[in-house]
């Protein structure tokens, strides 16, 4: 019965070790996903003001165009156009500034987006549980089949030690390396195996 009581305690042992090891990987995962997802919405608003530079640009050579081919003069409209630009540069370069200081305050998180995450995050760890259990359930199995074996009504004692020796590893006593059951000597120091 101590051996079947040091089985059900290394089980336990293992199934919470297996919850811990999962619990880690998820809070890792989020993590690294939250990171992955944070890189991605800036490079997207990257593109969208480097897109939105380039319009930018482009309407103001436009205008500049126009206004030199009609011989027109109009200082105030193409201030407006140089200062749309000026922002947007102003915007992407904050933005390099973000990427070399990651500790900067500086945001350019979309906060709409934010429930998405949540929800994957949320979807993620409900996942990691339903595994948890799944391997506890699995352990809880295996135990109630080794408590079978040796608490087994119908066997008589003999049979039960025939089923522990079935259970046991044949191994050199010189060396400790495994052996098959038909092994004679050793295939790692060569010396003669017992049976």
């Amino acid at each position: 019965m101590k051996l079947f009581e040091d089985l059900m305690d290394a089980s336990a042992k293992l199934a919470d070790k297996a919850a811990k090891v999962a619990s880690e990987a998820f809070e890792q995962t989020k993590v690294v996903a939250e990171e992955a997802m944070d890189k991605g919405k800036k490079k997207v608003n990257e593109l969208e003001l480097k897109n939105d530079l380039s319009k930018a640009q482009k309407q103001l050579g436009e205008l500049y165009y126009v206004l030199r081919k009609t011989g027109e003069s109009n200082d105030e409209l193409l201030t407006q156009y140089f200062n749309a630009v000026a922002e947007i540069e102003a915007k992407l370069e904050a933005l390099k500034v973000e990427e070399v200081n990651e500790d900067s305050d500086y945001a350019v998180v979309d906060a709409t987006e934010e429930p998405a995450q949540e929800s994957a995050v949320e979807e993620l760890k409900e996942e990691v549980t339903e595994i948890v259990a799944d391997v506890k359930e699995d352990i809880t199995e295996a135990i109630e089949e080794i408590k079978d074996i040796f608490d087994g009504e119908d066997a008589a004692p003999a049979e039960k030690a025939e089923e522990v020796i079935e259970l046991s590893v044949k191994v050199c006593p010189s060396c400790g390396a495994a052996a098959d059951e038909t092994d004679t000597f050793c295939r790692e120091c060569g010396k003669k195996i017992e049976p």
